[in-house]
């Protein structure tokens, strides 16, 4: 059982360094309707993290010491299926995560990472992310039998693709720096001293000693739009109640921390 809820929108920029819109909603048995939770060792009032301290602070959060937790995260996890082999020209979605990993780490940012990988020789000239310049170019799914779009974001309306890049809501960004922190993550566990599952990807795998801790893919409708403006919604460190990420968040963290019986009344 989860004791622990973390939200994160993954907003902003393609770098690590860079102080972004990027908000972190924490809830507990102590506080269910959540607080903002500011990074840490910063100037008092710095409300946008940086992906590196955001990473940084998974990392605490995922150990083993740690409260168990549920971990929601509003990037994608995965490219449209297909990817694996035509893009990176490898197996399965833990190659890949590696593979996007490596080219995010060569070109120091998402913008550099996906003009390299569109540039690739094999490709053509059409690679698979739209840019402003480029957006109606779909060469790249009708040769290589990829899709443009998940099936997730076939049915949810007003989806954006996870490869756009261009002017307005571009997820491509978050999806390059998000999949890399996802390898970082990973490669860590394996190594040892974490213990998580990203679900769906990887399952959930019930264990003797209970330490349940799950990273999964959010979307702002489910958690809120108001988390995306939360620096000027709520004062952080303050309760969310009165705004609207309290609705979310309250309902499903005291199912999960209070379950019911079959009967659908409450053990409490």
């Amino acid at each position: 059982m989860f004791e622990r809820l973390i939200s994160i929108d993954w907003s902003g920029s393609g770098a690590e360094d860079q102080r972004v819109n990027l908000r972190v909603v924490e809830a507990n048995q102590q506080d269910v309707d959540g607080v903002v939770v500011n990074p840490p060792n910063v100037r008092v009032g710095t409300r946008a993290w940086t992906r590196a301290e955001c990473r940084e602070w998974l990392v605490e959060a995922l150990e083993p010491k740690q409260p168990r937790c549920l971990v929601a995260i509003d990037f994608g996890f995965a490219y449209p299926w297909g990817t694996d082999g035509a893009v990176f020209r490898c197996r399965g979605w833990r190659q890949m995560l590696t593979k996007v990993a490596e080219v995010y780490e060569r070109e120091g940012s998402a913008r550099r990472a996906a003009e390299s990988i569109n540039l690739l020789h094999r490709l053509g000239g059409h690679g698979p992310y739209r840019f402003n310049q480029d957006r109606t170019d779909f060469r790249f799914y009708l040769d290589n039998g990829v899709g443009y779009y998940r099936l997730i974001e076939i049915a949810v309306p007003q989806a954006i693709s996870q490869w756009y890049m261009g002017a307005g809501a571009a997820v491509g960004f978050g999806s390059i720096t998000g999949m890399a922190t996802l390898d970082r993550l990973i490669t860590m566990r394996d190594r040892g001293g974490k213990d998580f599952r990203v679900w769906p990807q990887e399952g959930i795998v019930p264990t003797n000693t209970s330490s349940s801790r799950a990273i999964l893919r959010s979307t702002p409708s489910l958690l809120a739009t108001a988390i995306a403006g939360m620096s000027t919604a709520v004062m952080p460190g303050r309760r969310c109640s009165g705004c609207s990420v309290k609705a979310p968040l309250a309902p499903l963290w005291k199912r999960s921390i209070f379950p019911r019986s079959p009967s659908g009344e409450s053990r409490t």
